[in-house]
């Protein structure tokens, strides 16, 4: 009676062991089109779970990046683990699920590298790019940065991004500075128009991010300020669109 209830014992604890480490194999790197998650990030003999958001930086080839928003240790396994070398910069990042509006679109692999000094950490995205990035317009409060993937000027198309500023001429108090700006074949059906003539700056469509939520998204209007340079801009209102 003994030896059956010790075996008995033995297979409840063989039965757990297994079942705690199943459930402890984490799923792949997943992007959204604002946030990367990456559960697994090898890190010497560490192991991280990250979840960082989409930035625009100045010095990234592919015009994008993403800021760290949170990583905490994991005793987690993973099949397609994240790799960082601290001595290089380097991230990769060997399978991403990417996905839309909660559909998945099949899978990439991305390369980042760490922006020295950076602080939050922040990473660019090098060449050849990355799938599913959002060409819609978009502002970040954590960063108080507004990026425009795709802006009309006339018959040519640029990547935009602009920092929040206060502006007291202006009628909400607020406005923008223009950071980068750079010609793009991306096209997009909520792109931004800049008309030439008037100097307004019509966006219909912008998600607000916060802490990498989707917060209720606005329309908004801006206008340029004559002579300014670097390139300002009112911000005339920006009323939540009703969904």
């Amino acid at each position: 009676m003994k030896i059956k209830s010790s075996l008995v014992i033995l297979l409840s604890l063989l039965i757990t062991d297994y079942v705690f480490a199943a459930a402890t194999v984490a799923p792949n790197a997943s992007f959204d089109g604002l946030t990367l998650k990456l559960p697994v990030v090898n890190v010497g003999s560490q192991k991280f779970n990250a979840t960082l958001g989409l930035t625009l930086p100045n010095n990234s080839p592919t015009g994008y990046g993403f800021v760290l928003k949170n990583a905490e240790l994991t005793t987690a396994s993973s099949n397609n683990p994240a790799t960082f070398d601290p001595e290089t910069g380097q991230v990769l990042i060997p399978s991403v699920e990417v996905t839309q509006g909660g559909t998945s679109l099949g899978t990439g692999e991305a390369y980042l590298t760490l922006i020295a000094g950076s602080d939050p950490m922040q990473f660019i995205l090098e060449e050849p790019g990355f799938p599913n990035l959002s060409t819609t317009a978009s502002y970040f409060y954590d960063t108080t940065t507004l990026t425009l993937p795709v802006v009309f000027v006339g018959t040519q198309k640029f990547r935009a991004g602009l920092k929040l500023i206060p502006l007291q001429d202006s009628p909400t108090g607020l406005g923008f500075v223009l950071e980068t700006a750079e010609l793009t074949a991306t096209n997009s059906d909520s792109a931004v128009n800049a008309d030439t003539e008037t100097g307004l700056i019509t966006l219909p469509y912008v998600e607000m991010i916060k802490d990498g939520v989707s917060q209720t998204p606005v329309s908004a209007e801006m206008e340029l300020i004559p002579g300014s340079n670097p390139l300002r801009f009112r911000l005339l209102k920006y009323p939540p669109i009703q969904q």
